[in-house]
């Protein structure tokens, strides 16, 4: 047997909000191809419909009025990205997936890579009881009358991908953040940030900085 856990990662303030209000801050797939976003957020790729592996391109230039085209190089390789302007509006809510056997103590340090937890944030909540989070996002998330995913985030070589990819799917170079991702769309209102309020989560949770997570270990104990 086993217990899955979850650990959202970020600044003091919103952790301590996130603790104590339920606060789920969530922006658009869109905005993490920004590259204002860090190392461990930008992605090129994030909430693309389709990655297409290209033959390559030929570039000409005109050299006259007439229309003649002169090659001025050939492109061998490339990578195709198609854009969906509905997946761009989903908000999503990002947080590091892991599960431990019963009765049987696991460092936190051998389990959370060192970029997550020095990448994201000075402050981590850990859940214990992912499942009764997830089902309390999903009931707010359906009280406000949005549509809710959720789902491991499945990582792929983006460099070999030549298929859809959607709001679920990322590149390998991203598989140290063991991801769950949960993802809202509201029809109703124009794509940007968009929050969730659960209330109180500190009955399921526990809040400690982000530097004591390499010296932490948990032991998932069942009752008896």
């Amino acid at each position: 047997m086993s217990h899955d856990l979850l650990i959202k990662f970020g600044a003091e303030k919103y952790m301590q909000r996130f603790l104590e209000q339920g606060e789920l801050y969530m922006n658009t797939l869109a905005s993490y191809r920004g590259n204002e976003h860090d190392s461990e957020r930008h992605d090129p790729n994030e909430g693309l419909e389709r990655i297409l592996q290209m033959k390559g391109a030929k570039i000409t230039r005109k050299c006259s009025d007439a229309g003649r085209g002169e090659e001025i190089a050939r492109l061998t390789g490339g990578v195709g990205r198609i854009k969906n302007s509905n997946l761009d509006k989903i908000n999503v809510y990002c947080m590091f997936h892991f599960v431990i056997p019963f009765d049987e103590n696991v460092p936190l340090g051998e389990v959370v890579d060192e970029r997550v937890w020095r990448g994201f944030g000075d402050t981590a909540v850990i859940i214990g009881d992912a499942a009764d989070f997830v089902s309390r996002v999903k009931d707010e998330a359906h009280r406000r009358g949005l549509s809710h995913w959720r789902s491991s985030v499945e990582y792929v070589d983006m460099n070999k991908r030549h298929d859809e990819v959607g709001p679920f799917v990322k590149d390998l170079a991203y598989s140290h953040q063991h991801e769950l991702r949960i993802a809202v769309f509201d029809e109703a209102t124009n794509p940007g940030p968009l929050s969730l309020s659960l209330g109180s989560i500190a009955d399921i949770a526990c809040l400690v900085p982000a530097s004591d997570v390499g010296r932490i270990t948990v032991q998932s104990c069942a009752n008896t």
